[in-house]
């Protein structure tokens, strides 16, 4: 039987960080417009070139707000939750065998810290940082070459539609969860292969 291995995003995923996110956003660019629960709701609809267009940042800023924004999302770690649920859930997965890694967006030493601070940092074999914003399906395509995974043993779990796209022209499953940065309406019009709403949905998908 081959070893199983889920692969899971960071940000919006594990981490509840999109306050933060936001807080960030507006420290780097000065936007301090007020935005409702139902407006925020309205971006989460969108993909992220959308979204981006959407807040009015052009796109040849991005690479530079990401590399900055690490930075400062170092000073805000402390702020950081983690879904009610997803530790039980990740402790299950690694103690029954499955291995984990973390691929991210977020720089390597901020997701070390955050799971150092939940006493969490045991259960993953691999981080993988520091990750361009369209370039997961050349992260995810390389982890499988470097480790030899099986693509019908391996799980890559997001919260973005980019997640959804990545994982399919990667060969592998996909897990959506619709607890993160983009809402449930926008993965379900991705066709996302598999929906968890909790992370126990998340837990009995993975295990079947």
């Amino acid at each position: 039987m081959k070893t199983q291995t889920v692969i899971f995003d960071f940000d919006g995923t594990i981490a509840d960080s999109l306050e933060t996110v936001i807080t960030i956003y507006r420290e780097l660019t000065g936007d301090d417009r007020p935005l409702t629960r139902a407006e925020i709701d309205e971006l989460r609809k969108l993909p992220v070139n959308k979204l981006i267009k959407a807040v009015g940042v052009p796109l040849w800023r991005v690479p530079a707000l990401l590399t900055r924004g690490r930075r400062l999302m170092h000073g805000h770690l402390k702020d950081v939750t983690i879904f009610p649920g997803l530790p039980e859930v990740i402790k299950q997965l690694h103690d029954s065998g499955v291995v984990l890694h973390i691929v991210s967006s977020n720089s390597k030493a901020n997701v070390e810290e955050f799971l150092s601070r939940h006493d969490m940092r045991q259960y993953f074999s691999e981080i993988h940082g520091s990750i361009g914003l369209f370039q997961k399906t050349k992260t995810l395509k390389s982890i499988m070459l470097r480790y030899r995974l099986d693509p019908k043993a391996t799980w890559y779990v997001g919260d973005e539609a980019r997640d959804v796209t990545a994982s399919r022209k990667a060969g592998i499953a996909v897990v959506s969860v619709t607890w993160g940065y983009q809402h449930r309406d926008l993965l379900e019009k991705m066709n996302a292969q598999h929906l968890a709403d909790t992370p126990q949905q998340l837990l009995e998908t993975v295990s079947s």
